[in-house]
């Protein structure tokens, strides 16, 4: 909200700026409060400058989140087909990655070739077939679905192991996260890695006052995961005791 605007300068001060706007000598005092009043109608010229600012920061915003926000594309399943939404990549699967389809990356959000903003009146859909969510700007892909983009160099994988085995190996969570995040791990990820810390802390008698601020000592950590994996030998030996 706009603070309220201060009364504008009388005109005696303008008055007055004029008249020892020529003067070769001025007094101590003249010269305090000319100098005072030239800093207020900086800082006047200054806080009405910011506050332009943010009212185009507010429109541009709003204009960004309702064209690439929350509201989803929801088109019949007729008119998708119509406008050429599902693609067929001639091996039979309908371009299919991961469970969805979506396009061989050759066709184009705008008409004219070129990577689309979507300011141009109409709305660009995710190429995965059945995403009906709108593509983030510069790419084709919505955020869920960035990692298929092969030109994307702003985010990778979640690398938290969801599920492990001999059969089919690790399953990981795979949400893309910025490439600059450490640790490689989603913000679900991460409160569960310092809630499965903190308890393992506590295990060893280690006590943590927050789980927000996980003040332990690396070496500590350490010590706890190579006990958690001599255990896991020894069980998988003794496991393999038995079985002989």
């Amino acid at each position: 909200m706009k603070p309220p605007a201060k009364p504008p300068p009388s005109a005696h001060s303008e008055d007055e700026d004029a008249i020892l706007a020529n003067a070769e000598v001025l007094t101590r005092e003249e010269f305090l409060r000319r100098r005072a009043r030239q800093a207020r109608q900086l800082a006047k010229f200054y806080r009405d400058f910011y506050w332009a600012l943010m009212e185009d920061l507010r429109r541009k915003h709003r204009e960004y989140y309702w064209k690439f926000g929350k509201s989803p594309i929801m088109e019949d399943e007729g008119e998708e087909r119509e406008s050429g939404f599902v693609m067929e990549n001639g091996n039979g699967n309908g371009g299919q990655i991961n469970g969805h389809h979506h396009h061989d990356g050759t066709g184009d959000c705008d008409g004219d070739g070129k990577l689309g903003l979507g300011f141009g009146g109409s709305f660009n859909e995710c190429l995965v077939d059945r995403c009906q969510s709108k593509a983030m700007p510069l790419t084709r892909y919505c955020h869920p679905h960035i990692l298929l983009d092969p030109k994307q160099t702003l985010y990778k994988r979640c690398k938290f192991v969801i599920r492990s085995s001999t059969d089919a190996g690790t399953i990981q969570c795979s949400k893309p996260i910025l490439r600059s995040t450490i640790p490689s791990l989603c913000p679900a990820h991460v409160i569960k890695t310092e809630k499965a810390i903190k308890q393992a802390m506590k295990k060893g008698g280690l006590s943590v006052s927050s789980s927000a601020k996980l003040a332990s000592k690396f070496q500590c950590v350490i010590s706890e995961y190579v006990c958690l994996i001599q255990n896991r030998r020894r069980a998988l030996a003794a496991k393999a005791r038995g079985d002989l």
